[in-house]
């Protein structure tokens, strides 16, 4: 009688071994189906990121390159080759102009404006410059709100006293018409609102190392510059801004 019973009760943990087993199997498949769709869809989105980046992205061919000037602190460590890379895909030189300057703040009397005329003369002779027997055109202007770091410090979060947006000022007085990004690591939407209030036509938050971005949130913060980039530069654009 025990041999039996030892026996039916072999049988159901063999019965409830298989019956584990299954679902194993079942949890098993529905894992793999998950990661296989995962792969798909994530396979999809880089694609479609791809398609957009490469939409977006100007090729050279006739005039459609867009002339840039980028004026930035940090122009020489690194960020100019980031935003030529992110815009052409490749170093363009010849369309991608970096505004050099000393940020340290050494003007008369430590005078602000002193060093801002000082910027802006630098400007003035880029776009002066010809290109053959044609004048440099400025199709977009990049601009960082803190250019002079020792100065910007000391104006706290007053962003209208900010180097980058006085400077802002005196290229608007000059160069109403064409067309300005801030770029900056601040996100604080009152920042982007001071700035449009001084004439900047839009303005992107630039990603720091110490970022906590997703690689998802990355790109589409790229791609977020690349549309501003290519609305920016639009001839319809620019000519609604001249009128």
């Amino acid at each position: 009688y025990l041999i039996e019973q030892q026996i039916q009760m072999t049988q159901r943990n063999i019965e409830e071994l298989k019956s584990q087993l299954e679902q194993l199997r079942s949890r098993k498949q529905q894992i793999e189906n998950i990661l296989s769709g995962t792969k798909r869809r994530t396979i999809t989105v880089k694609q479609e990121f791809a398609d957009r980046i490469n939409r977006l992205r100007f090729i050279k061919h006739e005039d459609n390159e867009p002339r840039i000037l980028h004026i930035d602190d940090q122009a020489n460590e690194g960020w100019a080759e980031v935003f030529q890379y992110m815009i052409y895909g490749k170093m363009e030189p010849n369309s991608f102009h970096v505004i050099d300057f000393d940020p340290n703040f050494r003007s008369p009397n430590n005078n602000i404006e002193s060093k801002i005329e000082e910027i802006f003369s630098t400007i003035k002779s880029v776009v002066s410059r010809s290109d053959g027997n044609q004048p440099f055109d400025i199709d977009l202007i990049l601009l960082d709100v803190r250019l002079i770091p020792t100065f910007d410090k000391e104006q706290g979060l007053n962003i209208k006293e900010m180097s980058g947006a006085k400077l802002l000022e005196r290229i608007r007085e000059d160069y109403p018409g064409v067309p300005v990004i801030i770029t900056t690591a601040s996100n604080k939407a009152w920042t982007y609102e001071e700035m449009t209030k001084l004439g900047a036509d839009a303005y992107w938050t630039k990603e720091g190392l110490d970022e906590q971005m997703t690689p998802e949130e990355s790109v589409m913060n790229y791609l977020r510059f690349l549309e501003l980039v290519e609305k920016a530069t639009r001839k319809e654009y620019r000519l609604l801004k001249q009128m």
